[in-house]
């Protein structure tokens, strides 16, 4: 029983309340309550067993886990919450696999990255630099920055110069990808070349003797982002 006990203590101490945290972001996204639902069917899954081992516990113990942690019933163990996930995708349908795959990315995206979505969502394309070292027999070009974007100005967002951040975290999200260079956008390329942040790298490279050069690449939903933009959409 001790053994059980002490690996209960330090999930309860890990995070306060998980889930009334991620409801209480949920509550704000589009969908919210598809989030919501999805994240209730799974709260009460691993609630259920983590009440299950408390009662397991001898009463004394059931008490020194309450002082640890006064929100004990709110804690969750993450082994059960995989335990009922895998519960969970066994009985799941199609549809409410791809709600609980739309909730847990839009779970982690910040406004900003949610602003770039709807930027996007009506198919734009948006031209996209890397800045890299020019290439060389001693290099093959190792990238300085990257995803430096018009999106900064189109999306409306609050801290431009996360912009890059954003695309590469929307990219590991699978939400949006990088596509070849936008033909007829040359201004739009060069705007970006003479950012105030590209031209101090290419000074800083410069004075250690290493030349720059830029790859044009171009940013859009993924088939996945516009999935999840046609399902979620705010209406």
């Amino acid at each position: 029983m001790k053994e059980e006990q002490n690996a209960l203590i330090p999930a309860w101490q890990a995070g306060q309340s998980l889930f009334s945290r991620v409801q209480k972001f949920a509550n704000r996204l589009p969908g919210a309550d598809i989030a919501r639902e999805a994240l209730l069917s799974v709260e009460d899954i691993a609630m259920r067993e983590l009440r299950n081992r408390l009662d397991r516990l001898d009463r004394p113990a059931r008490d020194e886990l309450a002082d640890v942690a006064p929100e004990v019933a709110r804690g969750v163990d993450p082994r059960l919450l995989l335990s009922a996930l895998l519960e969970e995708g066994t009985e799941q349908n199609r549809d409410e696999a791809l709600q609980g795959a739309y909730a847990s990315a839009l779970m982690r995206l910040t406004a900003d990255e949610a602003l770039m979505l709807a930027a996007m969502s009506d198919g734009s394309r948006f031209p996209l630099i890397h800045v890299l070292v020019a290439s060389n027999r001693f290099s093959s070009g190792e990238k300085v920055a990257e995803n430096i974007c018009t999106l900064s100005r189109r999306a409306s967002v609050r801290v431009r110069e996360h912009v890059p951040r954003h695309i590469s975290h929307l990219c590991a999200l699978g939400l949006v990808q990088i596509g070849t260079e936008l033909k007829g956008e040359d201004i739009a390329y060069q705007t970006l070349e003479g950012d105030p942040f590209v031209r101090a790298l290419v000074r800083v490279h410069e004075a250690q003797n290493r030349s720059l050069r830029f790859q044009r690449r171009s940013v859009e939903l993924s088939p996945f982002g516009k999935e999840l933009w046609d399902y979620c959409k705010p209406t």
